[in-house]
């Protein structure tokens, strides 16, 4: 009896609060502060050369269901990959575009149509503060201990 006690109180037990680790190749000259709310999470890059790697890992908890990187003061975000360690998905958001969606395939070609696609990557522009977001696939997110390493090149400056 205690054993079924202990079982449902373990499966009424509240998850975890979701926890991270960012690490950056450039510490010096890159941060990332994170935001979170019940649902979403918003890890803000700030980038003194526009140019950057590193990685976002789960320590504990689950990933919300809005998962947001913002590239804060970007003009343009040239270059961008996210990577789970199973498939890369690469972008891009130039001076003209306001948004952009893109879609790929189960191994992260880029092209897919919306209806076949496995994985859907919005970029948008922010006006105020100005900054690029880049809303990632809920189904490209990594478990507990799995980084994902990120790219990204600003537009020259």
């Amino acid at each position: 009896m205690a054993i079924c006690g202990l079982i449902l109180a373990l499966a009424l037990a509240e998850p975890a609060a979701p926890a991270y680790t960012v690490k950056l190749t450039n510490p010096a000259e890159d941060r990332v502060d994170t935001a979170i709310t019940a649902d979403s999470v918003t890890f803000t890059v700030k980038s003194h050369s526009g140019i950057g790697t590193g990685s976002i890992a789960l320590a504990q908890g689950l990933w919300p269901k809005k998962v947001v990187l913002r590239f804060d003061n970007f003009p343009a975000l040239e270059g961008f990959y996210v990577d789970n360690g199973r498939v890369r998905l690469d972008g891009g958001l130039g001076f003209g575009a306001a948004s952009r969606d893109s879609y790929f395939d189960q191994g992260g070609k880029q092209g897919a149509k919306p209806v076949q696609a496995v994985y859907h990557l919005k970029m948008r522009r922010v006006k105020q503060p100005p900054c690029i977001e880049v809303e990632l696939p809920a189904n490209l997110l990594p478990a507990v201990d799995k980084p994902l390493s990120l790219q990204w090149i600003d537009a020259y400056r």
